[in-house]
């Protein structure tokens, strides 16, 4: 992969007029060609097929969504308030087990790794620095900390061969006198699931807006959401940053790929904290994108659990 990679068509289009509140996390279920998202404010599991266009509410759970995954068995996997649920296909909850850490911390973001670990993170409702932290859920539903000191985790994915972990702290916002907010790189051990913090892959300017969702694609460049930068940015692993695509929405949260060949890039948005006037500026915010970027995604992992 060269660093001056451009997209072959960085033009947009709406999958799903959802006006999302705060779209996250689109997952490729290919058992079915549908993409797997959460709005997590409205505490929603929702299920788009794009043949179709429809969209649906798959759950309607009592707490906010921060994330959900595939399971090895055909179900779903989500992080609601502070518990992980496990889910069928159709949203059925079949069981439900607590998080650690703080009482007041809640899901915000996840994904299932290499060797099919439920790898999520939390937050505070006060967005606490430090409040919260990234844990591992292995096959037996038992949680590892992996990151703690964390403020508003969010996006995480891996290297290709699983030996880079890339995840963002949102809330981390303070290195010197400038407000900037790191892309993080962690060493990782698909065995034991055990991470060393090494180098960042980028840092944001507080102008630039601020670090959401990541995937990491075929070749093994990372997808980056922009939250108030209204765009998707494309790093090589080294760090250049190799493309990037706008979008008509400022609050970018997450991409994801699918499509039967995984060459669609679909985005989430959200409208979460815009007034009446801001709404009616963006009428696209809250919307799910799809990108052909011309470039593949892998298949997402499964949770064994």
């Amino acid at each position: 992969m060269t660093s001056d990679w451009r997209p072959v068509n960085p033009a947009w289009e709406v999958a799903a007029p959802t006006r999302a509140e705060l779209g996250e996390r689109p997952i490729w279920d290919d058992s079915d060609d549908t993409v797997v998202w959460v709005d997590i404010d409205r505490c929603q599991v929702r299920r788009l097929t794009p043949s179709t266009g429809t969209d649906v509410v798959v759950l309607q759970a009592d707490d906010p969504v921060g994330c959900v995954a595939l399971r090895s068995d055909g179900g779903l996997v989500a992080g609601a308030g502070r518990q992980v649920l496990l889910l069928d296909h159709d949203g059925t909850v079949r069981a439900r087990f607590e998080a650690p850490g703080a009482a007041d911390a809640v899901f915000n973001d996840g994904a299932v790794d290499p060797a099919g670990r439920f790898v999520a993170g939390t937050s505070t409702a006060d967005t606490r620095s430090g409040g919260g932290a990234l844990y591992a859920f292995d096959a037996d539903h038992g949680a590892r900390l992996l990151v703690d000191g964390v403020t508003e985790s969010n996006g995480v994915d891996w290297s290709p061969d699983g030996t880079t972990m890339y995840y963002v702290d949102s809330g981390e916002t303070s290195f010197g006198a400038a407000s900037q907010t790191a892309v993080r790189r962690y060493a990782y051990d698909v065995a034991s699931g055990a991470v060393e913090r090494g180098p960042d892959l980028t840092v944001l300017a507080e102008a630039e807006g601020i670090p959401d969702g990541l995937v990491v694609d075929a070749e093994g460049a990372i997808w980056l959401a922009v939250w108030g930068g209204a765009e998707v940015r494309r790093y090589a692993p080294d760090g250049v940053l190799a493309g990037r695509v706008p979008l008509p929405a400022s609050l970018v949260t997450c991409p994801g790929f699918g499509g039967p060949d995984l060459t669609d890039l679909y985005v989430t948005t959200a409208q979460q904290g815009m007034d009446a006037a801001a709404r009616a500026a963006e009428p696209k915010a809250g919307h799910v994108f799809r990108l052909r970027p011309g470039v593949a995604g892998r298949s997402p992992y499964r949770y064994l659990g």
